[in-house]
């Protein structure tokens, strides 16, 4: 079973509160931004414009650059910083840099293609469990 570092006490008790808290907002920001933040930048593009479409490609193409890199930062730079100059410095980059994001975030927020939602979300998910359910017998089982 995975337990995470942050859920041990130096003593050796777990503190299952702090655990929960810190799984609980962990996932709930890694869950929660990244799905939604692709799909915003995605409605910023026209798809029935030619170079829109294009830059559409090209922000996606940017977009899991930047994943990726992010992921290769924190593996390396942020794990050699955490060991050679500590654990503050370490915790303070990652902020600084949230923080730099959220203010260009909600500077360009008035700027933004809000699309408006049409019909609701549930009926579009339940159409989806439908056609499965209808198309079940066109494949082939696995044996």
């Amino acid at each position: 079973m995975f337990r995470s570092n942050r859920c041990q006490l130096q003593e050796g008790h777990t503190n299952a509160t702090g655990c929960i808290l810190w799984c609980t907002l962990h996932h709930t920001g890694t869950g929660g931004t990244k799905p939604n933040i692709s799909t915003i930048g995605a409605d910023q593009f026209d798809e029935f414009e030619p170079k829109e479409k294009a830059h559409k490609l090209s922000f996606f193409n940017w977009w899991m650059f930047s994943i990726f890199f992010g992921t290769l930062f924190a593996n390396t730079v942020l794990v050699y910083i955490q060991d050679n100059v500590g654990w503050t410095f370490r915790g303070g980059l990652p902020a600084v840099g949230l923080a730099i994001s959220i203010v260009i975030f909600l500077a360009g927020t008035p700027f933004y293609r809000h699309k408006l939602p049409t019909g609701s979300p549930f009926t579009k998910m339940a159409k989806v469990v439908v056609l499965l359910y209808e198309k079940r017998a066109c494949c082939p089982e696995r044996s």
